[in-house]
């Protein structure tokens, strides 16, 4: 038996071809025959996109780039808070040490 191996991005399109196969397939038809229509639909589809001439691919456009937004601003917030609280840890450090100076006066 040969062991294939499969890197993250592979599994990944290939979990996106099986949904395309189970929402606008044949799941029972022949796997090579769907995977490959899957594939050619979901390359249509990107021309499309980089058409962006249809509403369907303008939508889509305005999805991503809102994910992608929001992702950013969510990544943002999440390193202020991150630098704040390391900010607060460094404030305790030095209290703790003019507490200890205090201590030796």
């Amino acid at each position: 038996m040969t062991r294939l191996t499969i890197n993250t991005r592979t599994a990944t399109y290939l979990s996106e071809l099986a949904a395309e196969v189970l929402a606008n397939g044949n799941p029972d038809g022949d796997i090579a025959v769907e995977m490959q229509a899957a594939h050619e639909r979901r390359a249509a589809f990107a021309r499309e996109m980089l058409d962006g001439k249809t509403e369907r691919s303008r939508i889509a456009r305005r999805v991503i780039c809102a994910n992608v937004y929001s992702s950013a601003i969510a990544r943002s917030s999440i390193e202020s808070v991150m630098g704040a609280i390391e900010q607060e840890r460094n404030f305790s450090r030095v209290a703790e040490m003019r507490a200890d100076l205090e201590g030796y006066a």
